[in-house]
């Protein structure tokens, strides 16, 4: 089974709002990644990008302020394999709304250089450099073992 999802990265001058998942969830507990989520049927990756910013950060952005800076695929995931797309999206910063709240975890305004001596996700270990480097497009290949440690690393870059 192959699913597909996004995670968008949400800049603000050399600052990135970052989701600290919650503890006690079944996808990356206690993890900090970008926000996203799933692809739903008869969605782009841009419009999911579009609807997962609002639905995790109380934030409305336009399609225009995304941008497309890598798609992996990562392999032997526990709940089968994944495509993700990343963008980047411009903000004026600030915290979400008032009243706004989400499910999955707590945003954090962290800096570029503070993101990766967080815990995150494994694979961001990897693309983040790539995510924050604007030289061009990454794609590539992440593979897990059976204890869903990576094992393979396969990243280029488009100019």
């Amino acid at each position: 089974m192959i699913n597909e999802a996004v995670v968008v990265f949400i800049r603000h001058e050399s600052q990135y709002l970052m989701l600290k998942r919650i503890e006690n969830t079944d996808i990356d507990p206690g993890l900090y990644n970008g926000v996203g989520g799933r692809v739903a049927l008869g969605e782009t990756y841009l419009d999911t990008a579009v609807r997962k910013v609002h639905e995790e950060t109380g934030f409305r952005m336009e399609e225009g302020r995304f941008k497309l800076v890598g798609i992996v695929r990562q392999e032997g995931c526990k709940h089968g394999d994944w495509i993700i797309a990343n963008f980047v999206v411009e903000s004026e910063g600030g915290d979400p709304p008032a009243g706004w709240e989400t499910k999955d975890g707590k945003l954090e305004w962290i800096p570029e250089s503070e993101v990766l001596k967080k815990q995150v996700v494994a694979d961001l270990q990897h693309t983040f450099p790539y995510v924050c480097g604007g030289q061009g497009i990454f794609y590539g290949v992440v593979t897990l073992d059976a204890a869903q440690n990576i094992v393979n690393v396969r990243l280029n870059l488009t100019q």
